[in-house]
This record gives structure tokens, C-alpha cells and sequence, in this order.
């Protein structure tokens, strides 16, 4: 009895150290857990610092509703990983983002899927051969399964920079003259004479103009390769 009296105050520190180190070593282990789980979540979303991403979130904000309905879960990474790779976005429409890189003769397109862009799509894909449409590199698909979002490589086209770019004034009869915003014209004026002087022209307006009864033609929308113009979107 004496000797348990004598050691029962040392036991009961033994006691408390042995739960206070228990507590710091479940502390630590937990803290690893906790920094483990940051550094994971800072290599997923590490694409946030990539300078291709931030042009892109400069473009296009939340007050934006074509930038919004991306569905930037799916869009946000692949942006990231697109500037890893070297490509820079340069532009955006309602509908889409647009990348190129120095090194590629395509750029690519990233898009959600609309009535009006879908049928385009199909018309582009089904007249390659024609000249006022853009050659495509494959086939479009999906960014991936869950997301809506489709991404298409197309050729690299250049920029029209006038209304009144003398490349227009080709497709005018010699009584008239014209720049891109009287093309569809040339359709509702005389579809016969156009058909039959311009038949790749009378195909895409013909297409363009039944999809909105008034195309919406204008150097946002037209670009060239060379001497010919080249439509990419309604």
C-alpha cells in the first residue's frame, strides 16, 4: 500500500502527459490531413494562375450572359491547360471563346451548342467543299462527358478590317457595288443571277437567310483566306 501511496502521484502524471502527447500527435496527424487536402485542391485549380485563363475571365464576366452559360466548371481547367500548352485566347462571341497558337495552323473554337450554331455546324461539315465556309480539323466534340460545351479546331483565317474591303466588290454585278452589309442583298435582289455567277456565295446566303430571314452580315462575323471571305457565324 505504501508503495502504490508513494507512486500513484507519478502515475497520474504519466497519465496526463501520455494524453496530452496523444492529443498534439491526433493534432498533427490531423493538420498533415488538413495541408494535404490544400495542396490538392491548389493543384486542381492551379489553372487559375495561367495568364491564357485570366485573358479569358477578363473577356468575359459574370455580368456577361455568354461568358456565363460556358458552364465554367468544365470550360475554366481546359482554359488553363490550353495556356500551358501555348495557346492564347483571343477573342470572344456570345457563344464561344476562340484560342490560337503561333505554332498551329488551326485555332480552337469552344462553344456551347444553340439551334442556330448547331445548324450552322452541320451546314459547315456538310459543304467543305465550299469556299465561304471555314475547313474544319476534324470533327467537334465534347470537352468532356457531363459538359455541354464542344470544342472544333478550324483554319487559321484573317481578319477583315472594313466594311468595304475591296475583295467584297467581286460579287457585284458590274452596274453595282456593295460591302458586306449588302451581300444578303444580292440574294432578295436577284437569287438567279447570284446562283448562277456565284454558286458557293448562293449557297451559304441561301442557308443563312432562311435560318433568319435577314443574315447578320458584318466583319464580326466574316473573315478571309486570301481573296475570298469566309462566313463563321450568322
Amino acid at each position: 500500500m505504501l508503495v502504490i501511496a508513494l507512486f500513484s502521484p507519478l502515475l497520474h502524471y504519466v497519465l496526463v502527459i501520455h494524453c496530452y502527447l496523444s492529443t498534439v500527435n491526433s493534432f498533427i496527424y490531423h493538420l498533415e490531413k488538413i495541408i494535404n487536402t490544400i495542396m490538392k485542391i491548389s493543384e486542381l485549380t492551379s489553372y487559375k494562375n495561367s495568364p491564357a485563363y485570366q485573358s479569358a475571365i477578363d473577356l468575359g464576366s459574370d455580368s456577361d450572359p455568354g461568358y456565363t452559360a460556358y458552364s465554367r466548371d468544365a470550360v475554366e481547367p481546359l482554359i488553363g491547360r490550353l495556356g500551358d500548352l501555348g495557346w492564347k485566347n483571343i477573342g470572344k462571341g456570345y457563344e464561344g471563346l476562340v484560342f490560337s497558337n503561333p505554332n498551329k495552323s488551326y485555332i480552337v473554337k469552344l462553344f456551347i451548342p444553340t439551334v442556330n450554331s448547331k445548324e450552322l455546324l452541320k451546314f459547315i461539315i456538310n459543304n467543305q467543299s465550299n469556299k465561304h465556309v471555314p475547313k474544319l480539323r476534324g470533327k467537334p466534340v465534347k470537352i468532356n462527358k457531363n459538359s455541354d460545351v464542344l470544342m472544333i479546331r478550324m483554319e487559321k483565317l484573317e481578319p477583315i478590317t472594313s466594311e468595304f474591303d475591296p475583295l467584297f466588290s467581286q460579287y457585284f454585278p458590274p452596274e453595282k457595288s456593295g460591302g458586306v452589309w449588302d451581300l444578303w442583298e444580292l440574294y432578295y435582289d436577284d437569287p438567279k443571277w447570284l446562283k448562277t455567277n456565284h454558286p458557293d456565295l448562293y449557297e451559304i446566303i441561301h442557308f443563312t437567310y432562311n435560318m433568319r430571314n435577314e443574315p447578320d452580315y458584318h466583319i464580326g462575323n466574316i473573315m478571309k483566306r486570301n481573296n475570298t471571305f469566309v462566313i463563321i457565324d450568322l
